[in-house]
């Protein structure tokens, strides 16, 4: 389904502080009961809804930069400074 630009809707607040999000949303984001959504207050007075996307680490880590490939001398020697930074015999 293409997106619009903008969409707009209303929903009414209950007595306990709960709102309807609008099945186009729902569906658009592939909500199901349970899922969490994200507020953000910008400082302009706009509310940002995000669905908020749980990642494996597994996932998250193929984003992140290789780690360096360190040998047993240098990592030895850096438990020793840390070790020594912190005042330990």
């Amino acid at each position: 389904m293409p997106y619009k630009t903008s969409y707009k809707a209303h929903s009414t607040l209950t007595s306990k502080g709960q709102i309807t999000l609008p099945v186009v949303l729902r569906r658009r984001w592939d909500l199901k009961p349970g899922d969490r959504l994200d507020f953000t207050l910008e400082d302009d007075g706009r509310v940002v809804l995000r669905k908020w996307v749980r990642r494996s680490i597994l996932d998250i880590g193929e984003m992140l930069p290789p780690l360096p490939s360190l040998t047993e001398e240098e990592i030895d020697a850096a438990v020793v400074r840390a070790a020594r930074d912190k005042g330990e015999p």
